[in-house]
Parts: structure tokens; sequence; C-alpha cells
């Protein structure tokens, strides 16, 4: 339990390293006068963000309690889509996009 707490705190403090990197260069294209990069990049960090969070949504909150068990591929509970052909190495890629 506290290796990973630790895990997750190193995380948490890489992922703030990098936010203020980020918001740094920001800033500095800011005072250059590059406002028009400024906002294409902040919008390319937005559908980034959308992506990857609705990405994880996907994955991880339409699956049971356990989410291992409860996985498409192994056949378990399905979070209310029902999985075709169940074991079958074709189907189970389309399940697992879901």
């Amino acid at each position: 339990m506290l290796l990973l707490l630790v895990v997750v705190l190193v995380l948490l403090v890489t992922l703030g390293v990098l936010v203020v990197l980020v918001a740094f260069a920001l800033l500095a294209l800011l005072r250059a006068g590059r406002g028009d990069e400024v906002a294409a990049t902040v919008w390319k960090l937005s559908l980034v963000c959308v992506d990857w969070t609705t990405g994880l949504l996907r994955k991880y909150c339409n699956r049971g309690p356990n989410w291992l068990e409860s996985a498409p591929e192994t056949g378990g509970y399905t979070g209310g889509y029902e999985c075709p052909a169940r074991g079958v190495e074709k189907e189970i890629e389309v399940c697992q996009r879901y």
C-alpha cells in the first residue's frame, strides 16, 4: 500500500512539473508576441486531454466492480453492452475498443 502511495505521489509530482513547464513555455511565447501560436498550442493540448480522458472513461468506467474479472475479454460483465462471440480473438478486438 505504501509503495502504491509513493508511485501515485511521484506521478502527481511529475505531472505537476510538466504542467508548470508547459505554462512557462506558453507564457514565454505570449511575451514574445506570438499569441496565435499559444492559442493553437492550447487548442491542441485541450484536444489531447479530452481524447485521453474519454479513452480512460471508456476503458475503465464501463466495467463491473472488479475491472480485471469483469473485462469483456475474460467473458465477464460488459457494463451494459454485449460482446458478440466471446472468446473469439477477432471479436475480442472489437469489444476492447469500447
